[in-house]
Formats: structure tokens, sequence, C-alpha cells
């Protein structure tokens, strides 16, 4: 015991160990997602706790890394989150045009307790462009040309409505 009271100005400071504590991530956002080059207002949702052993929220805030990558392309944005956070995270100038995985990473930044989630956005580039005009007319029993081309990565299925009709 009296070695502990002499050495007690060696001591940096005390934390528990991340055993006792665990990481929950809630992605409201969903895991899978496709959408065309442009748009805009893509966000990753989630809330998450740090818990005791007991299962009770500790009230640690968090450390939270994004990493975006698309094809060997990565980028990675860090932020900081109070706990009780309903995260709200705007990341349309992170994505590509391509397979987007993204990776979330929390770890508490008291307790060290961590988790991961991850989502996919795949951003489409398609491009339908035509030289008919489609404004003009068209008289009845006569056929209708119409040249296109359709531009874009993966398989594309293109349907036609006449007056509504397919």
């Amino acid at each position: 015991m009296e070695d502990r009271e002499e050495n007690s100005n060696l001591l940096l400071g005390t934390f528990d160990a991340p055993a006792n504590y665990t990481a929950e991530i809630n992605m409201t956002t969903p895991s899978n997602n496709v959408i065309l080059n442009g748009t805009t207002g893509n966000y990753i949702d989630f809330t998450f706790d740090i818990k005791n052993r007991n299962g009770a929220s500790s009230g640690d805030d968090v450390i939270a890394v994004f990493t975006f990558n698309n094809g060997g392309n990565i980028k990675k944005e860090t932020r900081i989150y109070n706990s009780n956070t309903t995260v709200h995270f705007l990341i349309d100038e992170y994505l590509e045009v391509g397979t987007n995985n993204i990776s979330v990473v929390i770890t508490g930044r008291n307790t060290l307790a961590g988790s991961m989630a991850a989502v996919v956005f795949n951003v489409v580039n398609l491009q339908l462009t035509s030289s008919f005009d489609f404004a003009e007319g068209v008289t009845k029993g006569v056929y209708l040309h119409v040249p296109y081309t359709l531009k874009g990565a993966n398989v594309k299925y293109l349907e036609w409505y006449v007056d509504g009709v397919l």
C-alpha cells in the first residue's frame, strides 16, 4: 500500500477499459442506395449510444470517422458528436459516379468503446439524348422513328409511353 501512495505522482489519469462498455449504431439510412448522378440532399442518418456493462447509457460523446471508398479513391471525414445526438450528415460532396462504399466508425471519447456500420451509394450516370422533337405531332398511321442514345454504366431498360400507353 505504501508503494501506491508513494508513486501516486506518476499517475497520469484513470479510465475504464473499453471491455466495460459497448457502442451501438442504429443506422436509419438504408444499407443499399441507388441515385442518379447530380442528385442532391443525400445524407447518412443514425443514432448511437455508449452503454456500460449494465446496459445503461454512459453519456459518452463519440468521434465518428466516415470513410468513402469509390474504386480505391478514398476520402475520410472526422466529426465529434455529443451523446444523445441524431446524426444527419450531408454526403453529396463525397459521392462519385459508381459504387461508393461508406463505413462509419464511432469511438467513445472517454470509454474508447467502438462500433462500425456500412452503407452503399451506387451513383448512376445516365444520359438520354435524342434529335427527335417530342413536342412535334405525329400523323396517325405514320411510323414513329425516334433516334436516341443512352449512356451510362450497368444494364439499362428503356420504356416508351405514347399517350400514356406503354
